[in-house]
């Protein structure tokens, strides 16, 4: 009589740094101004790709399954417009901000708007609760803990272009570049 074992596994992730990267990212898109809106692709056909970063100077490597991928040397500013919700003092943007046109909250104001605080580079939104200036309240402190925000930013992106030979389906990937010592 055959006897059947039970088994386990498990699988473990050995990364270079336990650093927290929640404050980076990688945002990887076709250029739709480029492509003059096409989704679909021939071979041999330039296929045109927006890198964003978070932060902006991230070092980055792009690869692709098959074809060719480089850079342009090129890039741009996109606009965007987004209704953020402001969760526990925070909250995340679709694209790295490179510079905010106008941000307002929408409702009432649970804070001053001024206090509604980016970094350059990043996606993240902060309202700060301990110093509330210009708050509905008319006191310098409140407890936000959501709201909604309007925003309308730009973003930067560096442009790529891929090229592929023949029919297919392609991945193109990119990764952080990591210091090893």
């Amino acid at each position: 009589m055959a006897t059947t074992r039970t088994k386990g596994s498990l699988q473990i992730t050995i990364v270079a740094s336990c650093a927290d990267d929640s404050d980076k990212g990688i945002k990887l898109e076709l250029d739709e101004e480029l492509n003059n809106e096409d989704t679909c692709f021939e071979p041999n056909q330039d296929i045109y790709l927006r890198l964003y970063l978070t932060p902006e100077d991230l070092d980055v490597t792009l690869k692709t399954t098959y074809g060719s991928l480089y850079a342009t040397g090129g890039g741009g500013y996109s606009e965007h417009e987004e209704d953020i919700t402001i969760t526990d003092g925070t909250g995340s943007t679709g694209y790295p901000i490179h510079e905010v046109d106008s941000i307002d909250w929408l409702g009432n104001a649970p804070c001053g708007i001024d206090n509604v605080s980016w970094t350059q580079g990043s996606d993240v939104l902060i309202c700060a609760t301990d110093t509330c200036q210009g708050s509905p309240d008319g006191v310098n402190e409140c407890e936000v803990t959501y709201g909604v925000v309007q925003i309308v930013y730009t973003s930067k992106y560096t442009n790529y272009v891929l090229n592929v030979p023949g029919a297919g389906t392609v991945i193109v990937y990119a990764y952080e570049n990591l210091e090893t010592d």
